[in-house]
Order: C-alpha cells, then structure tokens, then sequence
C-alpha cells in the first residue's frame, strides 16, 4: 500500500488489544478436532471484519448466537450501493450522517447479549480496535469494502451531474448551500477515499453552472449566469442566445460601458450574422411575425439605415413585452419610478434562469427617460428614448444593434429556445 493510503497517525499509533492488556497467553484455549488443547485465538488477525471475528468464535458461541453475532453488522458492500443510489436525490448533510447504521450501538447490543457466555478479557480480546472498525464503518474506506465497490462509491457523483446538466431554468441557489455543507462535512477523508468523490463533485458543479447558462454561452468556462445578469442590468446589453461565445467573452470583460459599446461597434457585423442564425431557427407560430419583422430590422440595419433598424426593433421588443411574456416576467420587468438594482434583483429571485436573462434585458432597455424632467438622452439604447428623442445621440449603430439583440433574445425565448 502506498503511503497516499496509509490510515490517519491517530489510528496507527492506536495500540493493539494486546498491548492494551491482553497477551496470547489470555487467550481462550479450546480444544479442537485437530489439535485437542491447542490455543485457539479468537481474531488471528486483527485487520479481520466483525463477520471474521463471527466466524472465529463459532467454537465458542452456540449455532444460534454465531448466526446472530454474524448478523447483527450491517451489509456494509449493501449499505455503500445504498449511498450510491442516494445520491441522485442529493442528500442533505443530517440525511448523509444518518445513512450509516448506528454501528456502535449494535456492538454495544451485541457486548450486552454476549456477556453471559464470554468473560470480559476474552471479548475483550475478541473484538480488537473497534473505536478503528467503527471509524472505518462510518467513514467509508476501502479497508472495509473492496476496492472496487470504492470505486463504484467515488465515481457515483458523476452520473449524477449528467443528469444535472439537463436541467434548466431551476433555482438551484439552496443546493449550493447543501454541496458546501456537504464538503465541509467530508474535509477530514482520507485522501484515496475521496479522490473520486472530488473529482465527481467538480463535475456536478460544473454541470450545474453551465446548466444554467444559454446555450451561446456554455462553453465559456468562467462565466456564471450571475455574471451575465448583472453585466444586462448595468449596460443594457442582453446576451441571451446572442452573441457568439467569442463576441460574449470580449462584452464580459469589458472594463466600462464605454468599452461594451466600442465592440458592439467594432462587431457589429458578426452580431447581425448571430442574430439571423438564431431567428432562422424560431419557428413557433406566435413568433412568426415578429421574426419577419426582426429579419426586416436586420436588413434595413445591414444596409446601414440603422436608424429604421432601431426604430422597428424598439417596436417589436414593445409589442413582445406586452402581448407574448409570461405575466409573472412582464410584471418583473417592469421598471418602477426610483427602484434600485437592488430591488429590481430581489424580484428575480422568482424567475427560472431563462425568465431571468430576458426580464433583465427588457428591465435595463426600459429606464426612465422624461424630456420634462430635463433627463440627457442616453447613449445606450433606451426604448423611451428611441421614441422619444429622436436624434444622433440616441440613434446609432451601436444602439441599434443593442436593440436587434433585445429583440432577438426575447423573440428565441418565447420560441422555446435556450
């Protein structure tokens, strides 16, 4: 065995039963067939499982208490395929705790019955190291179940992910908390043990974090879908099926809102070319319509009327706002007289993960603009703006490709696409 396997100090020092006060002279001498008066040690072995130290006192016990004795320690190979097959429901970490017998109250049943026949050094030296069995029970190592079945345990996690990774649109903010109370409870591992069960855990993490993000941008390795939330919130700009991961990454990373609009102008080109790949797979009657329109958007915006480009898709994103969103995200994304972020945020607690990324899109694409008020027309594209102040500070190109991306967003997620 290497040394990556070697069990914690505190159990190597443990002392034998021997050593603790017993000697192979206190052992019980029982004749037998083959060697009447020969010494007969009741555990040769003390590395032997309870099952093992069953089996050495048959000599001892009567038929019915040996079937008893070997009875009485739980199916441990049954109890690690039974945490195999809990994990698909994710237990919580007292669920975890209790999933294993309570072994030390079986021996201590099991002392009890035993006391009649055995006198307290012979059991004494029966049932060596138990405070090491039960440790070993409780925790799982492989000195307990074969290899194999270690294996079988540390690679259970995995399976599980798989299943994870198809599921969207769930809030999944507790089982963060419940994976972490769980790592916290299986820290003290041995390292072999747990190999597996790590890598199985990375795994199920990375499955839930790409679970949750749009399909343009899951293989973006660091990017969760809280990134891509407040990236909308603060510039307006939704990333919901569009743009490509490339284009995504370069917004993401982006220092200021100055810097987000210079590479949707610099991009420009290839996010129409996204957007139209994108519409082109919307099919769904009730968006039909509105992709003939977003497909003219496009046209008018490749051949530089951007303009009439952004005018239409402010249309269509109203349109869709009012008449095809879910109450529950047309109520979230509308944008109250003096909220915060903050409170904005707090609403999106209510929302499926799809719900979210496009409630954001239209929360950030709607702020207030009231020419009574004095309010600077702003930049970015604004809805109440692009009808309201019409002119070259509001209209552009970068604006109106912030549009035709709102508007392909919402047109693909009321498609069903995700």
């Amino acid at each position: 065995m290497t040394s990556e396997h070697a069990r914690p100090d505190e159990e190597a020092e443990e002392p034998s039963s021997v050593a603790a006060g017993g000697s192979e002279a206190d052992s019980l001498r029982v004749p037998t067939s083959e060697s009447p008066g020969a010494l007969v040690t009741p555990v040769p072995e003390t590395e032997l499982m309870p099952r093992g130290v069953s089996r050495a006192q048959s000599l001892i016990l009567s038929a019915a208490l040996s079937k008893a004795w070997a009875n009485a320690v739980p199916d441990t190979s049954r109890v690690l395929r039974s945490f195999t097959q809990a994990q698909s429901s994710i237990l919580s970490a007292s669920d975890w705790a209790t999933a294993v017998p309570d072994t030390s109250r079986i021996l201590r049943s099991i002392t009890q019955a035993q006391s009649s026949i055995l006198s307290a050094p012979v059991w004494a030296t029966a049932v060596p190291d138990t405070s090491r069995i039960l440790r070993s029970i409780t925790q799982a190592q492989s000195s307990i179940v074969s290899p194999s079945i270690a294996q079988t345990w540390a690679g259970a996690l995995p399976d599980i992910s798989g299943y994870l990774a198809q599921i969207s649109g769930v809030n999944l903010t507790g089982l963060s908390a419940a994976i972490e109370t769980f790592r916290q409870a299986t820290a003290n591992l041995p390292v072999y043990t747990t190999a597996g069960l790590a890598r199985g855990m990375e795994q199920l993490l990375e499955a839930i974090r790409s679970s949750r993000l749009p399909s343009n941008l899951r293989s973006l390795s660091t990017i969760t879908s809280d990134d891509v939330v407040e990236f909308t919130i603060e510039h307006g700009v939704s990333l919901y099926l569009v743009p490509r991961p490339s284009i995504a990454k370069r917004l993401l990373d982006a220092k200021d809102g100055a810097a987000v609009r210079r590479i949707l102008g610099e991009r420009r080109c290839d996010i129409a070319t996204d957007c139209r790949a994108v519409l082109a797979g919307c099919d769904e009657l009730e968006v039909l319509k509105y992709r003939e329109l977003a497909l003219q958007a496009l046209d008018a915006f490749d051949a530089d009327l951007y303009a009439p480009a952004q005018a239409l898709a402010a249309n269509i994103l109203d349109a869709i706002l009012s008449s095809k969103l879910p109450v529950d995200v047309r109520v979230t994304a509308k944008r109250r007289v003096g909220e915060s972020v903050t409170d904005f945020t707090k609403r999106l607690d209510d929302l499926s993960g799809w719900e979210g990324y496009v409630a954001a899109a239209m929360w950030s694409t709607h702020q207030h603009y009231f020419t009574a008020n004095g309010d600077v027309v702003p930049h970015a594209f604004s809805r109440h703006a692009t009808t309201h102040a019409a002119g070259s500070r509001q209209y552009s190109r970068r604006s109106a490709i912030q549009a035709l991306m709102a508007v392909t967003s919402a047109i693909g997620y009321v498609n069903g696409l995700s």
